[in-house]
């Protein structure tokens, strides 16, 4: 994932978060896509769209999450945190989507951002059953990897447990 970075960007910070020098945000998502995914930057919309994907499976998907995923209450929550994180410069979040069909699956991001030391973190991520174990996952890492690390930034790879 490749956030714009301009080239005026230096030790500019507003509230902690590294900015450009017009004082727009440094990390900026965009859409990334391969020949079998798109990762749409996520938005407050998904929220119903995550529900609809997951539902029937949210135990099975969510079981490791640290906060309930079990109606569609909580999943309109779940993207306000995330969208929150993201305001603040913390995380910057993906919906997944199956080119071919254009059906959401999941959901991973960009989170623990430390602008200051170019680090970021790859984690949250959920797919929904009919879709794990394919190239849905793979393909979003990659991409994401690929942008990223085509910064020169440090990047942590996180397969644990979210508790």
């Amino acid at each position: 994932m490749r956030f714009a970075r301009s080239k005026s960007m230096s030790a500019n910070l507003a509230n902690g978060r590294p900015t450009t020098k017009g004082g727009a945000p440094a990390f900026i998502p965009v859409t990334l896509e391969s020949s079998v995914i798109r990762l749409e930057p996520m938005r407050i919309g998904h929220a119903p769209v995550f529900w609809e994907a997951a539902r029937g499976a949210h135990e099975e998907i969510f079981r490791w999450f640290p906060w309930s995923m079990r109606t569609a209450d909580d999943f309109t929550r779940y993207v306000e945190r995330v969208l929150a994180e993201e305001e603040k410069g913390l995380s910057v979040a993906f919906a997944t989507v199956m080119r071919e069909s254009g059906q959401v699956v999941g959901s991973t991001r960009f989170m623990n951002i430390d602008a200051t030391n170019r680090h970021v973190e790859i984690g949250s991520t959920w797919i929904v059953p009919a879709w794990q174990r394919t190239a849905a996952n793979t393909e979003a890492k990659y991409l994401m990897l690929g942008r990223h690390l085509s910064l020169g930034d440090a990047c942590e790879w996180n397969s644990r447990p979210m508790r």
